[in-house]
């Protein structure tokens, strides 16, 4: 329902509201997430915990439930653009979707290898994963105007020009996030007893850490293409959205199956590296065709 709303908003070019909604969502989550499985070890009930204050959000915040609803009853539902939002936001959500199982499909490897620990390593670093897709993702929605507005009055040169600044923004808060990465490595190994969490053992902090890295690079990759990715929502050109999406969710499947059995689970690493790899190349190939 989100993912839908979502797409009739950013098809008006009025996304900061959904934005703002998506980026507090999904903060909540993070750290709801991540605080319930590191103290309790219990995957379903910090999935639960991370639901409701997600929930409690959208109808405090979001709804704000009597406004939500005067404004329904007082314009009603616009049908006629119900057939264009379903097929815009169908399309958007399902490339999300993949999007963001590309970046958990590695961890299937160690399931099927019965490498529980490894999952649950994978897990807590794929916080960083989110994290990543928080800063990307808002500031690919936030961006959608002004580019709009850019590429109208200028075209791709203008929206080149301005894109490379939003992108050097974007280089600027990886650089930051690298920093606490390794601030965080330090802290852990000369104060190991003192954090380290009971239900993970100390010989995985090395394993967490790592996937961490390996998240935050691939994440980075992705930075390289926010003007292609920019130009692909802005000229509507959904499936080409949807084929890198598969794209992504095919080269980190494979490479974690094919690559766990040798190298265990640093698989997983390199598969999200070869995942953002991937991105770049599809990414490149389908806009090299939409300038034909």
């Amino acid at each position: 329902m989100a993912d839908i709303a979502h797409g009739e908003l950013q098809r008006a070019l009025e996304v900061s509201r959904a934005s703002r909604s998506q980026t507090w969502r999904c903060a909540i989550f993070i750290g709801v997430y991540t605080v319930g499985l590191v103290s309790s070890g219990q995957l379903l009930a910090s999935l639960a915990a991370a639901c409701v204050a997600m929930a409690a959000w959208v109808l405090a915040i979001d709804m704000r439930p009597r406004k939500f609803w005067l404004d329904l009853f007082k314009h009603g539902v616009r049908m006629e653009h119900m057939g264009p939002t379903l097929r815009a936001g169908l399309s958007l959500s399902t490339a999300v979707a993949l999007a963001s199982l590309s970046l958990m499909v590695g961890r299937w490897a160690a399931m099927r290898a019965g490498d529980l620990e490894t999952l649950a390593a994978s897990a807590l670093a794929g916080t960083m994963a989110s994290l990543v897709a928080v800063i990307i993702g808002a500031t690919h929605q936030f961006s959608l105007t002004q580019a709009r507005s850019q590429l109208a009055q200028g075209g791709t040169a203008a929206l080149g020009a301005w894109s490379r600044a939003v992108t050097w923004r974007l280089h600027m808060a990886f650089a930051a996030l690298v920093l606490a990465w390794l601030a965080t490595a330090i802290a852990v190994h000369d104060f190991a007893p003192a954090l380290t969490a009971h239900h993970i053992r100390t010989g995985l902090q090395d394993t967490v850490l790592v996937l961490a890295g390996c998240f935050l690079a691939g994440g980075w990759l992705s930075v390289l293409c926010f003007a292609d990715t920019l130009l692909l929502y802005l000229m509507g050109r959904n499936s080409a959205i949807l084929l890198v999406a598969v794209v992504q969710v095919v080269t980190a499947g494979t490479a974690s199956l094919l690559l766990y059995p040798l190298m265990g689970w640093s698989a997983i690493g390199v598969a999200e590296l070869l995942r953002g790899l991937a991105f770049i190349a599809a990414m490149k190939y389908v806009v090299r065709r939409l300038y034909r």
